[in-house]
């Protein structure tokens, strides 16, 4: 044993973080089943973004674990959706 440590590089994997501070509840339902519906038969998102670096457009299979979410009851009975975040990681 020499103490060399030997690491071989596999792949760099992209996440992508996506966060509201507050929705109403039509918008929550709009982002809801928009998520659902657009999730592919085998589980995997097909995004397209801008990268904020540079300023490209950015293609990406990912997949995601839940939306997050913190309902928040209005006194007129409504309902309001706090800090609602996804994150999309490449797969």
């Amino acid at each position: 044993m020499s103490g060399h440590l030997v690491v071989d590089y596999i792949t760099t994997k992209s996440t992508v973080s996506v966060s509201w501070g507050v929705l109403n509840n039509d918008e929550f339902q709009i982002l809801k089943k928009h998520i659902d519906d657009k999730c592919e038969s085998n589980g995997f998102y097909s995004l397209v973004f801008t990268e904020p670096q540079n300023k490209n457009e950015t293609k990406m299979t990912a997949y995601t674990e839940e939306l997050n979410y913190y309902p928040y009851f209005m006194s007129d009975g409504s309902v309001i959706w706090r800090d609602v975040s996804i994150e999309f990681s490449e797969v």
